[in-house]
């Protein structure tokens, strides 16, 4: 029987999520982000960046970036350093259901702090909902990731001051010598 793993890797812009789980779909696939620190100097910026990566249409079209904006779900937390913006990002067809949401329920949250420079995009979590609180000073995030019906896999990430750091990600591999060494 083969088991397979959800891996998830940090860049400094964010998260990219790949791999499959037993049961249920995978998450849908985001264009890639740029390496880096990336600021915007609006939460329409933001939104026109989200409508990119996740193809829910033109990054440049106003309408579909003010449904976007109107349809996701913004909360605005702080740590012990400054104000964060977490977007659930959500858009509602005519019907009422949504484009962003995958058939087990689960989002992405993009989490943005607000700086001098203007909105630095800390990373992105995926999963059904998530759970806030304040740990040493740093905002830390319980994610339930829905795998299927059955399947929840709880990921923890922290906000430190340039990054998202999930706290959950398996310890890199240690480098051993030969065996017969």
């Amino acid at each position: 029987m083969s088991h397979r793993h959800l891996l998830v890797f940090l860049t400094l812009a964010g998260i990219v999520v790949h791999g499959a789980a037993a049961s249920g779909s995978p998450a849908p696939q985001l264009r890639p982000l740029i390496s880096g620190p990336v600021y915007f100097h609006s939460q329409d910026d933001l939104f026109s960046r989200i409508a990119a990566e996740s193809q829910l249409g033109d990054p440049e079209d106003r309408k579909l970036l003010a449904q976007l904006a109107a349809d996701s779900h913004v909360e605005h937390l702080r740590d012990s350093t400054s104000a964060l913006t977490v977007v659930q990002v959500d858009l509602r067809n005519a019907d009422g259901t949504s484009r962003a949401r995958s058939p087990d329920g689960n989002y992405y949250y993009y989490v943005v702090r607000d700086t001098a420079k203007g909105l630095l995009l800390l990373g992105r979590m995926y999963g059904q909902g998530y759970e806030s609180h304040l740990e040493d000073g740093y905002l830390q995030f319980d994610v339930k990731l829905h795998r299927g019906a059955t399947r929840i896999i709880s990921i923890r990430f922290r906000a430190e001051d340039s990054a998202l750091v999930n706290l959950s990600a398996p310890p890199p591999l240690l480098a051993t010598g030969p065996a017969d060494a």
